[in-house]
């Protein structure tokens, strides 16, 4: 009874709303109301303040929010724990995945992990948001930068770097590119999170007014890469992101001309006292498909 309480609780702090809270939960709204009150009545403390249009969390509701999560992770964990020891493996991963990791070589990562593991429910999240771990219950999660020290655990499992590509017709048609004044001749493909300098060769915000006429700008990476193939233009992409397409030949892969530091993609989960099986044979599948040691150090991911 209380567990159900603390998850209601749990959803309108994340969400800011009970009418929120009953859409995700699947409830009516006077069914999250009526938990919320009973809840404060046991405890006799005022988690919520509550207007017409939203409802802010207390100091003490802000210190109750996160015993809650710790409540429920051990529960988690308990009812992990028992599957583990009479052999029953399932249960559910949740995973955040950046829209830069989710490369087709990557999610074939994961779906071999499905096929040697029936039982186990993968569900992934691709954003380019910072997920937060512990608010958000998320098991897993992959970023690409540097990270700062925190509680979260990290493995590296790579250095990303920029590449540059394009398709075979696409470069019989108007030549490879070779110096970064030829890349004024082109028309360039790129993430609309940055675009290219010319005068600099320097990775800019799009914010900036010398962004030149002939980018095509694309949040979604998927399709950046399709107008790649399809003889577009010159993508800027992550070297991991294109290398089955040019495995298969449909992309010609050329250093960037632009400057760039690699990046480490990492792979991020929770310190606990005891990781469920099925966690661990995930992170053992990952890392053991880059070659990566399962040791890791503190990171912080709330950037």
């Amino acid at each position: 009874m209380f567990l159900g309480s603390y998850r209601t609780f749990i959803k309108i702090v994340e969400t800011g709303s009970l009418a929120a809270t009953a859409r995700e939960l699947h409830i009516s709204p006077s069914a999250v109301s009526k938990q919320l009150a009973g809840l404060e009545q046991r405890l006799g403390a005022k988690l919520l303040q509550r207007s017409t249009r939203s409802v802010q969390v207390t100091e003490v509701g802000e210190r109750f929010f996160h015993r809650c999560i710790e409540v429920l992770q051990a529960a988690e964990a308990a009812e992990s724990e028992v599957r583990d020891l009479t052999g029953e493996l399932g249960g559910e991963l949740k995973i955040a995945l950046p829209q830069a990791v989710a490369s087709e070589e990557f999610t074939s990562l994961l779906y071999d992990f499905t096929r040697t593991y029936p039982s186990i429910t993968l569900d992934i999240r691709v954003s380019n948001a910072a997920q937060k771990l512990i608010e958000s219950k998320f098991d897993v999660a992959f970023r690409v930068g540097h990270l700062k020290d925190s509680s979260l655990l990290a493995v590296e499992l790579f250095r990303a770097r920029v590449v540059m590509c394009a398709s075979p017709e696409y470069i019989q048609r108007f030549g490879m590119p070779s110096t970064l004044s030829d890349l004024a001749d082109h028309t360039l493909l790129a993430p609309s999170y940055h675009y290219l300098q010319p005068e600099t060769g320097r990775l800019q915000r799009p914010a900036s007014p010398s962004v030149r006429e002939n980018h095509i700008l694309c949040d979604d990476l998927g399709v950046l890469l399709n107008l790649a193939k399809s003889g577009a233009g010159v993508a800027m992409m992550w070297e991991s992101y294109v290398r089955v397409a040019v495995a298969q030949g449909s992309l010609l892969q050329f250093d960037s001309l632009i400057e760039h530091t690699p990046r480490p993609v990492s792979m991020l989960y929770l310190s606990r006292d005891y990781v469920p099986r099925r966690l661990t044979l995930f992170l053992e599948h990952i890392r053991g498909h880059y070659g990566k040691a399962l040791t890791a150090s503190a990171y912080d991911v709330r950037k």
